[in-house]
């Protein structure tokens, strides 16, 4: 399937008619309106992935603790109806795919800005350039795995997501732009790369392959050229590395960065945001010419 379903009748039972879409398709309310708070809720069970494939005593762990809804596909000549409405485990985003790629692909879209806020960044030591260029290496190893599995390089996903089908471009286009990132890297400069791939045939996600798009791929790492740029101050906390303010900077954990779950501080959010300004500012020529 595919398609929307507008948030008042998330939930809810399938259509008796029109699930193809269309103006003036009749639903039922469901039970349990989708608030903010579910919402929110729902987005942050990264866990979900997991609790969907563990068990307890007997007593599936996903049916306990996961979000659960009911779901139903706007149907389509390719992918006909009509479809019931299924009660499914939900979960954060990032359990399928993190950067949102490949539901932007499903649309059609034809230039996307891919901003990847990876909690590690390229690997230190060793030229990934040639590591890149190996027969058979798994480049899953060598950049944040929400960039390398669109390439076809999944490695081990582990248990909190289902990333095997999320290939979308050529395995052979990978090497060289990890080669690209190292050197952006090592002069400083933010990790912005600009590409114009094909798209593959992905019939998991219903793409029909062989589309050309503008890609442009925004990765977190150090940059010398943005830290020279701030105060003396910021600087001198940033060389305490784990035992300053902004440890692991940029790549901030997404839990328990702080005592505090989820919570960043002021100063750790402004220098992020900060550094994304800076990123896109330093390859302004590109998104103008991209999106103009």
């Amino acid at each position: 399937g595919g398609g929307l379903v507008e948030t008042f009748a998330f939930g809810g039972e399938e259509p008796a008619e029109g699930q193809s879409g269309g103006d003036g398709v009749r639903l039922q309310a469901p039970l349990t309106p989708l608030s903010l708070a579910r919402a929110v809720a729902i987005s942050s069970a990264a866990f979900g992935a997991a609790a969907s494939r563990a068990g307890v005593a007997g007593i599936a762990a996903g049916s306990k603790f996961d979000p659960q809804a009911n779901l139903w596909p706007v149907t389509s000549p390719k992918h006909p109806g009509p479809r019931p409405a299924i009660t499914y485990q939900l979960g954060d985003g990032s359990n399928l795919d993190n950067t949102g790629m490949i539901a932007a692909l499903q649309r059609g879209a034809s230039t996307l800005v891919a901003l990847i806020n990876n909690d590690e960044g390229l690997p230190a030591g060793g030229d990934l350039c040639a590591r890149a260029r190996q027969p058979g290496a798994d480049l899953s190893a060598l950049a944040t795995r929400q960039f390398t599995e669109k390439f076809g390089y999944d490695g081990e996903a582990g248990p909190y997501g289902f990333y095997g089908h999320n290939q979308v471009f050529a395995k052979e286009e990978l090497p060289p732009m990890i080669c690209k990132l190292e050197q952006l890297r090592a002069a400083g400069k933010p990790l912005v790369l600009h590409r114009r791939l094909r798209t593959l045939e992905n019939n998991w996600w219903g793409l029909q392959g062989g589309d050309m798009v503008d890609v442009v791929f925004v990765l977190l790492d150090r940059s010398s050229d943005f830290e020279a740029r701030l105060p003396a101050e910021t600087q001198a906390e940033l060389r305490k590395g784990s035992d300053g303010r902004f440890s692991g900077f940029p790549n901030y954990r997404t839990v328990f960065q702080n005592t505090d779950l989820t919570a960043y501080t002021a100063s750790q959010a402004n220098l992020l945001a900060a550094f994304g300004e800076f990123a896109v500012m330093q390859n302004a020529k590109l998104f103008k010419e991209l999106f103009q």
